[in-house]
This record gives C-alpha cells, sequence and structure tokens, in this order.
C-alpha cells in the first residue's frame, strides 16, 4: 500500500516539481556516488540548493549504494561514525 501512494505522489508531480526533482538529482547523486564527502562540496550543494546540510544527507543516504565492510576500509562502513 505505501508503495503504490509513492508512486501516485509521483506520478501527480507537476512540471515545476518535476524539474526541481531532476535539478536535486544532477546535484546529489554525484555526492551519493563518493566513499567520502569534502566539506566544500557539501557547502556548494546546499548553497546551490539551498536546503540544510542534513536534508543534503538523508538525500544522498538514500541514493548512496551499499558499501562493502572489508579490510580495505579497516573492517568499518565508510562514513558510519558510531
Amino acid at each position: 500500500m505505501q508503495r503504490m501512494q509513492i508512486w501516485q505522489q509521483w506520478e501527480s508531480a507537476s512540471e515545476v516539481d518535476w524539474g526541481l526533482a531532476v535539478e536535486r538529482e544532477a546535484v546529489i547523486r554525484p555526492l551519493a556516488e563518493q566513499r567520502r564527502l569534502c566539506v566544500e562540496d557539501v557547502e556548494a550543494a546546499v548553497r546551490h540548493l539551498g536546503i540544510g546540510r542534513s536534508v543534503l544527507y538523508s538525500c544522498s543516504g538514500a541514493l548512496r549504494p551499499p558499501f562493502s565492510v572489508g579490510p580495505e576500509n579497516g573492517g568499518q562502513i565508510a562514513g558510519f561514525r558510531g
């Protein structure tokens, strides 16, 4: 049921809303594909998009591919501070 509601929301997006989503995705996806984010890239993205860092991190996390835990990153999940 939840999935159907999300699909309906996407399907009913206005041209303006869809254009905004495409613009945001073009900025956020390259960040999400990086293992580590540098402060300069994050600051440039939040200024460009007019959003806060927490929103940017949330969006990039949703787009981020899963990273494996292994010896190349010391057995830790990249980006995880726990």
